[in-house]
């Protein structure tokens, strides 16, 4: 605790967490919204870092639309593992 409040590692705090999608959603939001304003073959053949990936949802999402590569890259490794 730090004034009261909890310290959450690597900058990550319980709020965001409400607000992430849960594990087993099929779509996000952001993606939906690149997919109308660029095509559904945004991803087709591009390679994909994903840098602060949490669960690597975003990094699984644009290898299924066609990524010839996505990576996901977090520090936090309970959310990897």
């Amino acid at each position: 605790l730090r004034n009261n409040k909890p310290v959450f590692n690597y900058g990550n705090y319980d709020p965001y967490y409400g607000q992430r999608y849960d594990r087993f959603s099929t779509v996000d939001k952001r993606i939906d919204a690149l997919l109308r304003l660029r095509g559904c073959n945004v991803f087709a053949g591009k390679a994909v870092l994903d840098l602060g990936c949490n669960s690597g949802f975003v990094t699984f999402l644009v290898a299924a639309l066609g990524a010839s590569r996505a990576e996901g890259v977090d520090i936090d490794l309970a959310l990897i593992s």
